[in-house]
């Protein structure tokens, strides 16, 4: 198992942080969804993954 920790608290969402993720697992998306409920940015060709696709447009 791998665990994530954490240091400090999170920004508050007025400041608008960014994090870049390189995803070198699929746990990790979830994990940032889950603790931070970010917005994403895509590429237009993840439009077209089934069920990823339809996540992505619903959290824009």
């Amino acid at each position: 198992y791998h665990w994530i920790r954490r240091k400090g608290k999170p920004a508050p969402r007025e400041l608008a942080p960014i994090i870049v993720c390189n995803h070198v697992s699929y746990i990790e998306p979830i994990y940032f969804f889950y603790e931070l409920f970010p917005t994403t940015v895509a590429s237009e060709s993840h439009d077209g993954i089934p069920f990823v696709g339809t996540i992505i447009r619903a959290m824009q």
